[in-house]
């Protein structure tokens, strides 16, 4: 039979691309993941799938014209927070989630470590908090 052994050197190890739903760290039953490389709705949209469970979102950013329905639509789903970074993307996000009934805890910041500390305190034990754009340009 073919094939490399166990352990051997035709098997590789994986590893997070950094960025990329990647867990940077736990505290009080939070998980934090840093998915700074989604810039767009729909890679947003994809990683809060792939997290399956309550979740406090970071997102926002510039325009880039692509449409939020469908992420505002998750957002009502699987979303506890919303914590809104500057830009004019995250002023049409608000509007997107706004016209599918809102959120009752959504709070916008002037600048990331705003943004962190928000979510942190709006994040419960078994939470995860995910920092995922969905717009480019937010700093």
């Amino acid at each position: 039979m073919g094939g490399a052994a166990p352990g051997g050197r035709g098997t590789r190890e994986l590893r997070h691309l950094p960025h990329r739903i990647q867990l940077i760290w736990q505290e009080a039953g939070v998980d934090f993941y840093d998915d700074l490389s989604s810039t767009t709705p729909q890679s947003t949209l994809a990683a809060l799938r792939s997290i399956g469970r309550a979740c406090v979102l970071i997102c926002g950013g510039q325009d880039k014209g692509i449409e939020f329905d469908q992420l505002a639509a998750e957002v009502g789903r699987s979303v506890s927070a919303v914590v809104l970074l500057p830009g004019s993307g995250s002023d049409r996000l608000l509007e997107a989630i706004a016209a599918r009934g809102g959120m009752a805890a959504l709070r916008r910041t002037g600048d990331l470590e705003e943004a962190v500390g928000i979510a942190k305190e709006a994040a419960r034990p078994g939470d995860a908090i995910l920092l995922s754009p969905a717009c480019p340009g937010f700093f």
